[in-house]
């Protein structure tokens, strides 16, 4: 079967839905699809491997000024392509497929968080909420990370149940045992300092809730001598406003992007990874820091009791004091609750994998080229 696939986002540099389309766009070849990815610029985690054929058509896709530009990308170069190339099927990987183009069409939908006023740039939800929701509509099939995200879908744009589909995502990281006194020398050199700290990975938009773990870490370094935070992304001048005259201030730091061959030590080397965010379509940082074995504090949402069940700790993302309440609970725990919290999260990872991803994927592609339902 031939599978048109939309590689704007392929390559792991760009977060969870890189990582998604780069790992979908593997395992389709690994199953014996013929692949033709169309990128606007080079894409080597996919490029030379098995049944996989990259088409790059130069074009400023994150550069570009403002997001409707992108929906040339989208709407005009990829139909252009899949008149060309005549696949069986078109996979969308985030959100967006060619409207125009009347073959079968699968996008996958990773949430509906712009679909809450408030939780992302205005721009981006405007852009999302009329783009994605026409391209989920004209859709043959749609995937969703998580029993939350189908919800959402059926009760907010009014979608049946049975043209989605849940195909759970999973860690990109190994999974096994980290040497922990490694990892912490490898985030010593790659930070200039040797501080315990706890750990957040992810965006700065409102919907990931940085400004509560920063009010929460200040409270709990009042508390804890040497323990600090770091935050994998980009500084932010407003956010380090939060912590100055404080004790946090001095043992705050933002990465910047870490490579991902490093994330793994990061995650082990962690006191435990926070992560309170607003609403997500699955949450890709809370698996992989569990699949490492460093235990994660989480939002109490209903997509995280969906995803992590009891394998992580659940606070109210609403209140610093809550969140400060489980870091301190963890960094002084003595009964062994942690230790039983990390290997039970272990086990429920483990059941995440991206084979599984490939294989459901893979049926929805079928399904929808042969025009049955799933």
């Amino acid at each position: 079967m031939d599978v048109l696939v939309d590689g704007a986002f392929a390559s792991y540099e760009c977060g969870g839905i890189g990582a998604y389309s780069v790992e979908v766009i593997l395992g389709l070849g690994q199953a014996g699809f013929t692949v033709d990815v169309v990128a606007p610029g080079p894409r080597p985690d996919i490029t030379n491997r098995a049944n996989v054929n990259v088409h790059i058509e130069p074009f400023p896709f994150f550069t570009a000024e403002s997001l409707d530009s992108r929906s040339v990308w989208h709407q005009s170069v990829m139909q252009r392509h899949a008149v060309s190339l005549d696949p069986d099927v078109y996979l969308g990987p985030a959100f967006m497929a060619p409207i125009e183009w009347r073959g079968p069409k699968v996008v996958t939908v990773h949430d509906l968080a712009f679909e809450h006023s408030g939780l992302n740039p205005p721009e981006n939800e405007a852009y999302y909420s009329f783009w994605a929701r026409r391209c989920a509509r004209d859709a043959t099939q749609i995937l969703c990370p998580s029993g939350f995200t189908k919800w959402e879908i059926g009760n907010l744009w009014g979608v049946p149940e049975a043209a989605i589909s849940v195909t759970h995502l999973a860690p990109s990281l190994p999974l096994g045992d980290v040497d922990v006194p490694y990892s912490r020398n490898v985030v010593a050199e790659l930070l200039g300092w040797s501080h315990p700290f706890v750990l957040h990975v992810g965006g700065l938009t409102r919907r990931k809730n940085i400004e509560t773990v920063l009010r929460a870490m200040v409270l709990v370094c009042e508390q804890v001598e040497e323990l600090g935070l770091v935050i994998v992304g980009q500084d932010d001048p407003t956010l380090r406003k939060i912590a100055e005259g404080t004790p946090l201030e001095e043992r705050l730091q933002f990465t910047g992007y870490c490579a991902r061959d490093l994330m793994p030590a990061v995650y082990s080397a962690a006191e435990c990874l926070v992560y309170p965010s607003l609403l997500e379509g699955f949450g890709l940082p809370p698996v992989e820091a569990m699949s490492v074995g460093t235990p994660v504090i989480v939002s109490d949402i209903p997509v995280f009791r969906e995803i992590l069940e009891d394998g992580a700790l659940f606070c109210d993302p609403q209140s610093p004091h809550d969140l400060a309440r489980k870091v301190l609970s963890i960094s002084g725990d003595s009964t062994g609750a942690v230790k039983g919290r990390v290997e039970r999260g272990r086990e429920i990872v483990a059941k995440y994998s991206w084979y599984d991803v490939g294989m459901r994927t893979a049926n929805a592609l079928e399904a929808a080229a042969s025009g049955r339902g799933i």
